[in-house]
């Protein structure tokens, strides 16, 4: 099976919660999704993209099934959040591998995506192309 992601962008009042659903996937460079269909479905409901600046308040992910047994996320708004050359822009870097995995911050992890596009990879702990990782994050638009 080939690595696919389905990204589904609902509106909550004045949030928006993304919700990643996530099969075959691998820490291969290739296991990415993004929030406008560049390689991944997207759904939105109420055709809402996200916004160019915002803050993700909490970023939940749980490794469903699969021979891995943590993940390691990145989210950014380039392709490859998680190249060094790409460090610098990244919003979500977790650091510590872990299952499950939920971050939050006060204040929120800022971003600045042209276009309202962001890019994640769940990075299961293996390169086996069986994991079904489940992710889900709440964005408040702005920085305010």
């Amino acid at each position: 099976m080939a690595y696919a992601a389905t990204v589904t962008i609902v509106r909550r009042l004045n949030d928006l919660i993304v919700t990643v659903a996530e099969t075959d996937c691998s820490n291969a460079a290739g296991a990415e999704w993004d929030t406008k269909g560049d390689g991944t479905t997207v759904t939105l409901v109420g055709s809402d993209l996200l916004p160019v600046k915002g803050r993700i308040m909490r970023y939940q992910a749980t490794l469903v099934s699969g021979t891995g047994t943590t993940l390691d996320p990145v989210v950014g708004p380039i392709t490859d959040p998680g190249a060094t050359a790409n460090l610098a822009r990244i919003a979500i870097n977790n650091g510590t591998a872990a299952q499950p995995i939920d971050l939050s911050e006060a204040d929120g992890f800022a971003y600045y995506a042209i276009g309202g596009q962001l890019f994640g990879r769940s990075v299961p702990n293996n390169a086996t192309v069986d994991h079904v990782v489940t992710t889900q994050f709440l964005v408040k638009p702005g920085w305010g």
